[in-house]
């Protein structure tokens, strides 16, 4: 970064801000709470804003007794989920509003009774209207994060982070630069929108309704333009390596679908005998819910024989296995480095690849292939997927492997075209399709067209 290094902060918490209601203009709001409380905001200022405030003006409020289906509404992926002793679930999930945090971050507190609030739909978005707003109403531009509360990896506790954000230099790449003894630094990203977030909290506090402060110092990272926000903060993909919960890990590498299996408990007891027969037990059932395939692992493991592709038993155990079906998740490579990594889906086997382009709203046909594998990654929106009798919405970067044999089909439940990149393995033949359902009045049966 250029510009005075920062050498003191002071964060003013803004006093006076009223409820908030649907429609209210929130940067007006401040403007006026502000001046009341003779805080001249500046355009080197960053104002941040709890996104309740601004999730409320928005007019973000469910009933509550739409609280249980609003979470899996404002759900991208499921990272982890957990059984509670009274019979609920609880989830870790990547929102659509871009962050992976509890339930969404669908919220019951500091809500009028009956009602729950979701998260700004495009917190960026937000951000960048009250800046604009301030402008208007303040005469000056100072830079906006709008504010939200999670837990983190590693850590007790929760902290405030930048869910949103315009004019600020979120992320501070000091990779290429030395330290004072001139060594490189190779991995240092300075998470400046967060720590901006967590310092303003420190003041604002939880429930002392409080939700604007302004920190001040900071002027090298505030910037005319209002930037491409804090979107880019939220690690996801190949570089994530808190995808999952543990147990989901599992799951996922013996290619079981989200919701096959029901969660595990909260409390996953102590490791006693009975404990760990009991986990294996539910190795073996997570197997068996994979597909085909690793349903022939589970027997191998249970009865010493390996049943091969044919159903003939092989000569031994732990002999070899075929690479097919849900196996092929597993064959994935993830590999860095030094100037990056690489993923490698196939390797020395007839593979065809293709990107699939499907408009908003719109939907392949219900099929199935016999003589192939697929496997689908969605590149640029989420994509809704169904395998045999389980749906469910595929995240940008995820992946998921279709079995041949298997019912199928992708949509696109999104308001922007999105592309799917497409694997098939095996000796390709666009005639190995048998449509069962589709949108557009084409005919059933098997043709040469998707």
């Amino acid at each position: 970064m250029t510009g005075p290094a920062v050498t003191a902060l002071e964060v003013l918490v803004v006093p006076g801000l009223p409820e908030v209601s649907a429609g209210d203009d929130v940067g007006r709001l401040i403007a006026r709470a502000c001046a009341a409380a003779g805080i001249v905001l500046r355009d080197d200022d960053v104002v941040t804003v709890a996104s309740k405030v601004v999730a409320k003006a928005e007019g973000r409020t469910a009933p509550t007794a739409e609280r249980v289906a609003a979470v899996p509404a404002e759900t991208v992926r499921v990272v982890a989920e957990r059984a509670l002793p009274d019979g609920r679930v609880t989830r870790v999930v990547q929102a659509r509003s871009g962050p992976v945090l509890a339930a969404a971050g669908v919220d019951a507190s500091d809500v009028p009774a009956g009602t729950v609030l979701l998260l700004p739909a495009d917190p960026d978005a937000s951000a960048r209207r009250l800046r604009a707003s301030l402008a208007e109403h303040a005469g000056v531009r100072p830079a906006v994060v709008v504010t939200d509360t999670s837990g983190r990896p590693w850590r007790v506790g929760v902290s405030d982070f930048a869910l949103g954000a315009a004019g600020l230099v979120v992320l501070d790449d000091v990779r290429g630069t030395v330290d004072r003894f001139g060594r490189p630094l190779e991995v240092t990203v300075r998470a400046v929108a967060d720590e901006v977030a967590a310092a303003a909290d420190l003041a604002k506090g939880k429930a002392a309704g409080t939700p604007v402060a302004v920190v001040r110092g900071l002027g090298r990272y505030v910037t005319t333009a209002d930037g491409e926000g804090a979107a880019g903060c939220t690690r996801t993909g190949p570089s994530d390596w808190f995808g999952y919960g543990q147990v989901e890990a599992v799951r996922a590498a013996l290619g079981v679908p989200p919701g096959q299996l029901p969660p595990p408990p909260i409390d996953p007891g102590t490791d006693s005998p009975q404990d760990v027969a009991a986990r294996v037990e539910a190795l073996l059932a997570a197997a068996r819910a994979g597909g085909a395939t690793l349903r022939r692992v589970a027997e191998w493991a249970e009865t010493g024989r390996w049943v091969g592709q044919t159903g003939a038993p092989s000569s031994s155990p732990g002999g070899p296995m075929p690479t097919s079906g849900t196996d092929r998740e597993a064959a994935v490579l993830v590999a860095e480095r030094p100037w990056g990594g690489f993923l490698q889906l196939c390797a020395n086997e007839p593979c065809t690849v293709k990107i699939i382009t499907v408009q908003p709203g719109h939907r392949l046909s219900l099929q199935r292939h016999q003589n192939r594998d697929e496997m689908w990654q969605p590149l640029d929106v989420p994509m809704t997927v169904q395998v045999d009798d389980r749906t469910w919405t595929l995240g940008v970067g995820e992946r998921v492997v279709v079995p041949a044999g298997s019912l199928h089909r992708l949509g696109n439940d999104t308001d922007r075209p999105g592309r799917v990149l497409e694997l098939a393995f095996g000796d390709f033949d666009e005639a190995d399709i048998e449509r069962l359902e589709d949108d557009y009045a084409r005919s059933p049966g098997t043709d040469r067209r998707g």
